[in-house]
């Protein structure tokens, strides 16, 4: 039955979170984009943000991002940290419940009887939230697409689909780093806590690195720096960004596989 293959059944148990934030992030976001026409014409966006000096125009607007255009708006109000933080809270509660919430439930000896190798149970489960993820860029996409059309507003969709790629490449890495963890300690509160601490840690590291020199050498330690950092909304995807957040997730999952399979599972 379809149910015994580990990755159906894991997309299965998060389908419902998958639907609920997908639609939570289309509405959200296409909600931000259709009433920028309203906001721009009663407040003058681009005399206030001129008026801020160059370091808080660099926090506010990300990788130089013009603030005063729909882009940037939706940039600054959605892609710049509430975006962020919704892909790595999906990603970061499925893959660190992954393993360790089998360990924890009792579950894991069941798991471990199907005739598949341990690398497996972790290829599939993260697998399953790759999909996931995919699926909520599609929904936000949309969300921001209908938005446009309804604000009348004209939105350079290739720029909107290599932000979004970019944030799932992201939240993709703060993942594979929680499924690590997990597989690591067999400890899901734990592996989800510091997967967010050092994802909360990175946001405020690339932040303000724009305010204080001192913390602009080590800029290039956080992941939103290949994020944002070179403005996907107009320069697209950027090759080197892709490959150092898509490498950094390649290597993460490999210790998870690694750890899993050489851990005394607790059954």
């Amino acid at each position: 039955m379809w149910w015994r293959s580990v990755g159906p059944k894991a997309f299965y148990d998060q389908w419902r979170a998958t639907v609920a934030l997908g639609g939570f992030m289309a509405v959200y976001a296409g909600f931000l984009l259709a009433i920028y026409p309203t906001i721009s014409s009663i407040i003058q966006i681009r005399d206030i943000f001129e008026k801020l000096p160059p370091a808080f125009r660099a926090l506010f607007a990300p990788g130089g991002i013009d603030i005063t255009t729909p882009e940037g708006f939706v940039a600054t109000e959605f892609f710049s940290l509430v975006g962020p933080l919704l892909f790595f809270a999906y990603t970061i509660a499925i893959a660190g419940s992954a393993t360790a919430a089998e360990e924890e439930r009792g579950t894991i000896d069941m798991l471990m009887s199907m005739p598949i190798p341990r690398w497996r149970v972790v290829l599939e489960k993260f697998v399953a939230l790759v999909i996931g993820s995919v699926l909520l860029a599609l929904a936000l996409f949309g969300g921001l697409a209908v938005g446009a059309l309804v604000a009348g507003v004209r939105l350079h969709l290739d720029g909107v689909a290599a932000i979004i790629a970019s944030a799932v490449l992201m939240a993709l890495l703060f993942g594979a780093l929680a499924l690590w963890v997990g597989a690591l300690t067999g400890r899901r509160t734990f592996s989800i806590g510091l997967a967010f601490a050092v994802a909360i840690a990175a946001y405020f590291l690339y932040s303000f690195s724009q305010l204080a020199d001192v913390l602009r050498p080590f800029q290039p330690l956080s992941p939103f720096t290949y994020y944002i950092g070179d403005n996907p909304f107009v320069n697209g995807l950027v090759p080197a960004n892709v490959a150092v957040l898509g490498l950094t997730t390649l290597v993460f999952f490999i210790l998870a596989v690694v750890a899993f399979q050489r851990r005394d599972l607790r059954v």
